[in-house]
């Protein structure tokens, strides 16, 4: 469409004639030389279409009253607006209006706004073209930059400004864009392209939202106040974006991961600073590292399939963590972590799979409630780990710790019966035999709710198997065999004596025979550990000085054979206890 060339005395004319409530349009002109707004103006509202601007326009302390909205335009030069302000509302057919308004323009130098408040924000939209663009010390109480359908080619600088929000949408940034010491609501890119890296730095927002995006260098978000949200969705960022918040002292409530793929990382630093929840949906589009370092989290939530995601957890503290319906067959890393102390902690591993995630100086005594239901984590690969108390455990939702029953004794002995094979996998014999003790205590238990006679065959091998606490104590077997010794060595020699009975003394001669047949047989005593002895070898010789004389009945047999039969159980007890020491 043909343009008509005018004077920008002219063009200026048009806004000398308007009223206050008067919309002004202005179409198909060219203006050739520069244009100055330097005088303060009472417009309403201004509709500029098919409008070349061949040299520099400048608003200088202009009022702009409800705004201008510029329709396929062409700036050649640059566009500055220094000290401008626009309050009023636009007419009520653009009541959702901005008070600025590129549609379909191509602004081929430079847009630049300066120390100016637009109440309701900036719109650039409609395959509208930009090469540089400044915006220092902006005021938007109640408005946004929109960036709808645009192409920025060299240069996106927004620095110090307090805006409601930054939005890109559906917008290709061929230059790299600094978003410095801005408070907003929320920072958005949505369905845009993004060639070079993004600096958001400083400042204080609600949220920053990732979504439907392409990333092509990193994206760093740096001591920024973040007090919401910060949201990734199926997003593809060819590098890293890095979110580093060691030197702020808010909390972030929020992080959310879904089906987004990372070249290099998305790397959350924090400090020891707190983060209310994280959640991460994976998926098959979930490719990368997601890592975070040095966190507090109050919430952590996997859920579902990690195929290629390779997911990090560095030195952070937890309040409670969810595993729920979640199957990893990519990469799970959780090192040096811990529960917040002084707190109600929980784990919960429910309905899922941990594939080969690899815990490295995991502290699961650290948390009050452990929850382990329908899960498997057989393969896991465990370095350093403080393990749980089995008083920590419970398998089932509604149950405590301490509640037995059958469905719970029985999913408690997988779970120790898993942690035992992932352990021999290891090749950790040592506590491998800690959780099958474990595993046949829990069994015990069970037996002893499911069987409720006195008598059963496994209830009796896991009693005697306690005398050595399932092979983990040699020491309790020794004293069993001492005590027991002690009591048969009194019995055997009262059985082969045949000056002694089994009657009460009742004189002083009895004392003194009974007193000398003991102290006779003394050295008894200590060859009954021997359960390959004989009798006859292990009695004394009768001497002159003590009469004594064995009799060998009976009753000395049988107490013999018991008692080899207990004592050869106790050796086999008090050896086997060594086994977690040696192959």
């Amino acid at each position: 469409m043909s343009r008509t060339n005018i004077t920008p005395g002219a063009f200026l004319g048009y806004f000398n004639g308007s009223t206050s409530n008067q919309i002004v349009s202005i179409k198909d002109v060219e203006i050739s030389q520069p244009i100055i707004f330097g005088i303060v103006r009472n417009f309403h509202y201004v509709i500029i279409e098919n409008v070349m601007f061949a040299k520099d326009v400048e608003f200088r302390s202009v009022g702009l009253g409800a705004g201008i909205k510029f329709i396929n335009c062409e700036f050649q030069g640059e566009i500055k607006f220094d000290n401008v302000t626009a309050v009023g509302p636009p007419p009520d057919h653009l009541i959702d209006s901005h008070n600025l308004i590129f549609q379909a323009c191509k602004i081929n130098s430079s847009i630049k706004i300066f120390d100016s408040s637009l109440a309701r924000g900036i719109t650039f939209t409609e395959q509208t073209k930009v090469e540089h663009l400044i915006f220092e010390r902006l005021k938007c109480r109640e408005g946004s930059i929109l960036f709808d359908e645009v192409t920025v080619n060299k240069k996106l600088d927004i620095d110090d400004n307090r805006i409601r929000y930054i939005e890109f949408r559906k917008s290709k940034v061929s230059s790299g864009v600094r978003l410095w010491h801005n408070d907003a609501d929320s920072i958005s890119f949505i369905e845009s392209g993004f060639d070079k890296d993004i600096q958001i730095s400083n400042g204080s927002l609600n949220s920053i939202i990732f979504n439907n995006g392409e990333y092509k260098d990193d994206v760093n978000i740096k001591n920024v106040v973040l007090v919401e949200n910060l949201t990734v969705y199926n997003d593809n960022f060819k590098r890293s974006l890095i979110y580093d918040f060691h030197k702020v002292s808010n909390p972030l409530k929020n992080i959310y991961i879904d089906n987004t793929q990372f070249g290099t990382a998305l790397s959350v630093k924090g400090a020891n600073q707190s983060v209310k929840k994280i959640t991460i949906i994976c998926s098959q589009g979930l490719v990368g590292t997601f890592q975070v370092k040095q966190c507090q989290i109050d919430h952590l939530v996997i859920k579902n399939d990690n195929h290629k995601g390779n997911i990090v957890f560095n030195d952070c503290d937890f309040a409670r963590i969810d595993f729920n319906s979640f199957t990893n067959y990519g990469n799970l890393i959780i090192s040096s972590c811990k529960a917040i102390s002084g707190n109600s902690s929980q784990l919960n591993l429910i309905n899922s799979n941990l594939g080969k995630a690899q815990l490295y100086d995991f502290s699961f005594r650290s948390f009050t409630d452990l929850k382990i239901i329908n899960s498997i984590f057989s393969e896991i690969a465990t370095l350093g780990i403080d393990w749980f108390n089995d008083n920590q455990l419970s398998t089932s939702l509604h149950d405590t710790p301490n509640i037995k029953s059958i469905k719970n004794l029985q999913s408690k002995r997988e779970v120790y019966r898993q942690l035992k094979q992932a352990s021999e996998k290891q090749g950790d014999r040592i506590q491998a035999l800690e959780f099958q003790a474990r595993e046949l205590q829990v069994f015990k238990d069970y037996l002893i709710l499911k069987h409720k006679g006195w008598w059963n065959n496994d209830r009796l091998i896991l009693w005697l198997g306690q005398t050595n606490d399932f092979g983990l104590n040699w020491v309790k077997p020794l004293g069993w065999a001492l005590v027991l010794t002690t009591l048969f060595w009194f019995f055997i020699v009262i059985a082969a004596t045949k000056e002694l009975s089994w009657f009460p003394a009742t004189s002083s001669d009895d004392l003194w025979a009974t007193w000398n047949a003991f102290t006779h047989c003394s050295t008894v005593w200590a060859q009954l550990f021997n359960p390959t002895r004989s009798l006859k070898q292990i009695f004394p010789e009768p001497s002159k000085v003590i009469p004594w004389h064995l009799d060998m009945n009976f009753g000395l047999s049988l107490l013999d054979g018991l008692h080899r039969i207990i004592i050869s159980f106790f050796i086999f007890q008090i050896i086997s206890a060594f086994r977690k020491y040696v192959k």
